[in-house]
């Protein structure tokens, strides 16, 4: 959704597995507000910056992980200008790329995957 100074994406993850999912909380943030770059943000052909307030680097442990039961979903409100340059007019396209680290529930040396959207064409005026 377009709005004044703003592009404001609504991201839900559904789990298609029968085991539930261990998504790292800051992969889809409560509040909306990225500690990391989640998206892939273009103006035209540039590639536009994140540009975070606020970065977290930080050791994983148990409790920075929300579980999407089978069959479940979960959602998040984003506005992107929070951390990204979209206030000047033109043809954006956004695509959601999160890297989610899952803590020893896979073999050594698959302990990470991507969560991909499509990319979504919005235009400003």
């Amino acid at each position: 959704m377009v709005e004044e100074d703003d592009i404001v994406v609504q991201v839900t993850i559904t789990n298609h597995g029968d085991t539930p999912y261990r998504l790292l909380e800051w992969n889809l943030p409560e509040d909306g507000t990225m500690t990391k770059p989640l998206f892939r943000v273009y103006r035209g052909n540039s590639e536009i910056p994140f540009r975070p307030h606020v970065v977290i680097d930080q050791e994983i442990d148990d409790g920075d992980y929300e579980t999407i039961q089978a069959g479940g979903t979960s959602s998040a409100t984003i506005r992107l200008a929070r951390a990204y340059d979209v206030r000047p007019e033109g043809r954006y396209r956004v695509q959601y790329e999160a890297l989610n680290q899952l803590r020893a529930e896979k073999p050594a040396g698959q302990s990470t995957e991507w969560l991909r959207s499509k990319a979504v064409v919005v235009q400003r005026r």
